[in-house]
């Protein structure tokens, strides 16, 4: 088929003792066959069919999955058929291709795309996604319209500085009102259809505590878009990657986490970093547990990312204390979802005996060095912004452990502003030049990537991938 939403999709499926590599590489796996529920073997014609209720049983339904080359990760593969010890290959008949168990080594006949259709498969094709900031926590810079007051003005001082100080500002009516508009058109299914046909296979979704617990001032009925969400995805194969970045009490004290208090401003009050507190962890392990038994058997589940992008000031032990029981709470739910934490903050030991198809998040974003002349300052790219020095950090310490890296953030921006002496055909050169660099880092060394973000309201396609 030419079509990727009618072609035949499988899901491999391993067993872990038979393979020493990560997920299935070199061992056997079966292919289920998602349409009728049987697995995948080999006839004594050599084709392949959707056959098999017995795949464990016969060598004639088991493969094993080899990388093209290692530098391609697991996006191209090759599957030999243990029953045949050739390759699975293609051979056309006019427009219709079949696939026969008879290829030989290094024929480009047998080499596959694999493709993330829904959910997080055990082999691992690259996460190639997008992020929808900006909708179930609202992030000031993305949609400041939506921080101004109802009669249009900005509310200045310390007011609405989080989503937080927004609900108290505008009251339990306005916020209701507002919010019920922004979560219905922000995004609608027209554009997760949208994304699926450029190819994007997944989608971040930033949100806070009170998608579970709306508690005052915040305001309920977000779930359903959440739900509904969930529903579009399945339907355009792309896949959901929930980040519970808004914890109660706040990790890292940013206004991106719904609720920080001052959130760092002078003469505001107290900035809040106690999301390890109580009564503030016990709701934030408990929003960790409704979000895997709402949603670990949907389809499009990708994972759950907890509490990334902490900060550094916090107590270590008690961070790992509370990692352990949410990895504990999500697998319960389920065995294989990808569990995204700040791996940079964990010690060695727990990296290598407690936890288990986790990867670390990092957010890279590239700045000007501001001591360079302007001239020079549109094709600098060899030093990151002052405020990325932290990210650098974690960076350093995630490879150090050899986590699985998946790049949470990232985006053309270079410094966050529109260039001033570049031409528009220069534009555009610089731009793909740096898009390819980015790319050919994150997924050369990493998991895949989310770009920051899907869009805003600033008129700068550097954060807009809809732009």
């Amino acid at each position: 088929s030419a079509s990727r939403e009618t072609a035949a999709t499988f899901i491999v499926e391993c067993r872990k003792e038979e393979s020493q590599q990560p997920g299935c590489l070199f061992g056997d796996v079966v292919l289920k066959c998602k349409a009728n529920g049987l697995w995948a073997q080999v006839g004594t014609d050599s084709r392949v069919s959707c056959s098999s209720a017995n795949p464990w049983g016969s060598r004639q339904s088991k493969f094993v999955v080899k990388p093209v080359s290692f530098l391609a990760g697991l996006e191209c593969v090759s599957l030999f058929a243990s029953g045949t010890g050739l390759y699975l290959s293609v051979s056309s008949t006019g427009q219709v291709g079949v696939i026969k168990a008879n290829g030989q080594p290094g024929q480009e006949q047998n080499f596959w795309q694999v493709r993330l259709m829904a959910g997080y498969e055990t082999v691992r094709p690259l996460i190639r996604g997008v992020n929808l900031g900006g909708w179930l926590l609202l992030e000031k810079w993305i949609s400041e319209d939506l921080f101004l007051s109802a009669t249009g003005e900005p509310f200045g001082g310390c007011a609405a500085l989080d989503e937080r100080g927004l609900m108290e500002a505008l009251g339990p009516d306005a916020s209701r009102q507002r919010m019920e508009k922004h979560w219905s058109s922000w995004v609608v299914e027209d554009d997760i259809a949208w994304l699926s046909r450029q190819g994007i296979n997944a989608v971040r979704v930033p949100l806070g505590y009170w998608v579970a617990y709306p508690t005052e001032p915040f305001v309920d009925g977000q779930l359903r878009y959440l739900d509904l969400l969930f529903d579009w995805c399945e339907v355009h194969n792309v896949a959901i990657l929930l980040d519970f970045h808004g914890l109660k009490g706040s990790h890292n004290g940013n206004q991106n986490t719904g609720n920080c208090g001052a959130c760092g401003s002078n003469g505001c009050g107290d900035t809040w970093v106690r999301f390890l507190e109580e009564p503030e962890m016990h709701t934030n392990t408990k929003v960790v547990f409704f979000l895997a038994a709402r949603y670990a058997h949907r389809p499009a589940f990708l994972g759950l990312a907890v509490a990334t992008q902490v900060s550094l000031t916090v107590n270590k032990s008690s961070l790992l204390r509370f990692y352990r029981e949410a990895y504990r709470t999500i697998r319960n739910y389920s065995k294989d979802a990808l569990i995204v934490l700040d791996g940079s903050l964990l010690p060695m030991d727990a990296v290598l005996n407690d936890f288990r198809e986790v990867a670390t998040d990092l957010h890279v974003y590239f700045g000007l060095l501001p001591t360079l002349p302007a001239s020079e300052q549109e094709v600098n790219l060899n030093a990151p912004a002052l405020d990325q020095e932290v990210n650098l950090v974690r960076a350093k310490r995630a490879a150090e452990k050899q986590l699985p890296v998946v790049v949470g953030a990232w985006s053309l921006a270079i410094g966050g502003h529109p260039h001033r002496s570049v031409e528009p055909l220069q534009h555009g050169h610089f731009f793909e030049a740096f898009a390819h660099a980015q790319l050919q880092a994150w997924e050369m060394q990493g998991v895949g990537w989310f770009f920051w973000n899907y869009k805003t309201r600033l008129g700068n396609p550097s954060w807009n991938f809809r732009e």
